[in-house]
């Protein structure tokens, strides 16, 4: 007999199927809210690359669809409600869990980041995909057909999921952080997982292990909830070789200041970092060969930022990265004629590049950034307005809050020099900023005989990055010289300086004059001369790389990548 009609005293029909339905809305929601949480966090461990999506996304529905396939199995013939109660429970721990337990594990073990984020997101998709088809035998248990079944199930679960984009994307991810949003969206599993608990409770088998397994998940969630935040302290801790004194996580990237003066992890090396081999001397199969790490610490009072887990800046050595992005350039600007110099900053929230700019006394800058967070942070913070000096509150900075891209589209303004200092291409929203529309956009927004300068990662171990900003430039109508300067932390980091006006050749013909008219701590006339000779291995030759295109952006593929030479490509 059809336990429905047997049990009098049991909620009505329509309770009931609401019950469910809410089940499956929520489910979707947390699916979702889940895996968009595990894709931002891939984007801090492994750069925020195209194929983050596959390994999240596309793994987790691929799961969801054998998940379903599996009920299909003679073990599933009769699926009572306590295995409803068992699948939203397990939803609900493995999303209040996901963010901090593998940011943490990724912290003791950095080559494991990859295989933890393939391996849970098909896990949780596996486990949301058996929920669909155990709702559906339920409803048909109670009387439902198959269309109005159908409806019942698969609706809510795609309106959950709608929910969760929109509200992780505008209130959850802004508002609370990846692992408290990962974390309240489990909560609301086994908000779930108790109502049917109590709608369901005289179909329950098992009773008595329903409710236990109810109360050990809820007593975890709760003290996972009362400690997260000093969790995820503890796992960002042991991603950072010096220690923590500043972080934060903003709707656009998370934000971490570090500081020799303090204990970190000095265990811990990024992937990114991780020892490499050079080739000292070869008798035939015989290498010697020595190790070395990369990013290694050289001074005793070391400040350090990082963006997604990419180091930005270190105060050993920031001074030549800027001042070659910076000096240069306006050496050259300055040749166009005499008057005031108007420049533009597009990123560089940190008011670094702003510091060396205003050592011009006639120099205005507007400088444009997106997040202002970093802004206010190193203008209002007297710790880190320090390293600026004081330049984000200085009266000739003007500052926009906005995107970089959209403001040179739009802005009307002509400016004798444009410094880009953008973070590296880890992910998509970054590699646009180096693409040929930008470029464009730039080249518009010159006075004649303007600059344009731009930083473009190590020539070193990104050799093929940087010679695609090189070619975009070019193919965006401008000359280019390619400048590099050695540095303490990088290693070798290297500068694109372009003009629609001036060819190369005058371009270097005037840097070979160079002379500093202002204070400088590295740079001089011999390291400007130097920056734009190269080696006899490098042939700055980028006929076979493609143009940086903001539709395809092979830029992020090729910087994420590692590619070196593009001779090494081709062997």
């Amino acid at each position: 007999m059809n336990p429905v009609h047997s049990q009098p005293t049991g909620p009505p029909l329509p309770a009931l199927v609401a019950v469910l339905a809410l089940s499956l809305f929520l489910s979707g929601f947390c699916g979702i809210l889940s895996e968009l949480a595990l894709f931002n966090l891939a984007e801090t461990l492994l750069g925020g690359t195209n194929e983050n999506l596959t390994y999240t996304m596309g793994f987790m529905m691929f799961a969801m669809g054998v998940g379903s396939a599996i009920t299909a199995h003679r073990w599933f013939r009769q699926v009572a409600v306590d295995f409803l109660i068992a699948v939203e429970l397990a939803i609900s721990l493995l999303a209040m869990g996901s963010v901090v337990g593998i940011y943490m594990l990724a912290g003791f073990w950095p080559g494991a980041a990859p295989w933890l984020i393939w391996t849970f997101s098909p896990l949780l998709g596996l486990v949301i995909g058996l929920e669909i088809p155990v709702v559906m035998r339920i409803n048909e248990s109670l009387g439902l057909r198959l269309r109005p079944n159908a409806a019942l199930v698969l609706a809510p679960d795609y309106f959950g999921a709608l929910a969760a984009f929109v509200l992780f994307s505008f209130w959850l991810l802004p508002e609370l952080g990846l692992a408290r949003a990962a974390w309240l969206g489990g909560l609301l599993n086994l908000a779930v997982a108790g109502l049917v608990l109590l709608m369901f409770r005289w179909q329950l088998r098992r009773w008595l292990g329903a409710c236990s397994a109810f109360l050990l998940v809820s007593a975890v969630a709760a003290g996972l909830g009362w400690e997260l935040s000093g969790l995820m302290a503890a796992a960002e801790r042991l991603h950072y070789r010096d220690g923590i004194v500043w972080s934060d996580e903003t709707p656009y990237q998370q934000l971490v200041i570090t500081s020799r003066s303090r204990p970190g992890n000095p265990d811990y090396r990024p992937p990114e970092a991780r020892t490499r081999y050079n080739e000292i001397a070869r008798v035939g199969e015989v290498a010697l060969v020595a190790a070395r790490w990369l990013h290694p610490s050289r001074c005793p009072e070391d400040v350090r930022l990082y963006i997604n887990g990419g180091l930005q800046f270190s105060t050993c050595d920031e001074h030549r990265y800027h001042e070659m992005l910076v000096h240069p350039a306006v050496f050259l600007a300055r040749a166009a004629g005499p008057g005031a110099l108007r420049a533009l900053v597009l990123g560089g929230g940190d008011g670094l590049a702003a510091r060396e700019l205003l050592k011009y006394a006639d120099a205005t800058v507007d400088l444009v950034d997106l997040d202002e967070t970093i802004v206010e942070l190193f203008r209002d913070d007297p710790r880190f307005a320090r390293l600026n000096g004081g330049a984000l509150s200085d009266p000739r900075v003007r500052i926009v809050i906005g995107d970089a891209y959209r403001f040179l589209r739009e802005t009307a303004r002509r400016y004798d020099l444009i410094v880009m200092d953008f973070p590296d291409p880890h992910r998509t929203a970054t590699a646009r900023l180096y693409s040929l529309q930008l470029f464009r956009f730039a080249a518009r927004a010159l006075a004649p005989g303007g600059i344009l300068a731009t930083q473009s990662f190590s020539p070193l171990y990104h050799q093929q990055a940087f010679l695609v900003v090189r070619k975009t430039m070019a193919a965006a109508g401008f000359r280019v010289v390619s400048l590099q300067v050695p540095m303490l932390t990088f290693e070798h980091w290297g500068f694109q300086v372009g003009s629609t006006d001036l060819p190369a050749r005058d371009m270097e013909a005037r840097l070979e004059q160079f002379q500093p008219t202002v204070p400088t701590r590295y740079l001089n006339r011999a390291a400007v001369q130097a920056a734009f000779r190269w080696d006899k291995e490098w042939t700055l030759s980028e006929a076979e790389l493609p143009v940086n295109d903001q539709f395809t952006l092979p830029l992020l593929r090729i910087y994420t990548q590692g590619l070196g030479r593009p001779q090494e490509a081709r062997d």
